[in-house]
């Protein structure tokens, strides 16, 4: 797999190190956003290969975020996005796809899960 340049958003330092963590251990390249408005300012300004994004951050929720992106982004609006949350519940998951997000991880999560959704869309 390519080096790749994935965009985080997350409030959360504790998650931000772990995937930086993972990132790092695969030669990724990571930009983080503390919320989903840091990150769509980010995506305007750079280029990236996956977004990832918490689904509960102030300001932007996870959930608003997709929708942006997928809405109101032009050529951009098409960048991978995995959806990260706590909750298992099936109707966050469900409306995270519908949405648009490609995939949708449950914390807590490992390594291997994240690199295994990686794969998923790069492969």
């Amino acid at each position: 797999m390519n080096k790749l340049k994935i965009l985080l958003a997350e409030g959360d330092v504790h998650n931000q190190h772990f995937v930086r963590k993972v990132t790092v251990d695969y030669d990724f390249t990571l930009d983080i956003a503390e919320n989903g408005q840091v990150a769509i300012s980010k995506l305007n300004d750079n280029e990236y290969d996956l977004v990832m994004l918490n689904l509960d951050m102030p300001v932007m929720n996870g959930f608003e975020t997709t929708t942006y992106i997928r809405e109101r982004m032009g050529h951009k609006s098409n960048i991978p996005i995995i959806v990260v949350a706590c909750s298992e519940g099936v109707s966050d998951a469900t409306k995270c796809l519908l949405l648009g997000a490609n995939s949708y991880l449950t914390r807590p999560f490992n390594s291997r899960d994240l690199l295994s959704e990686i794969n998923t869309l790069f492969v």
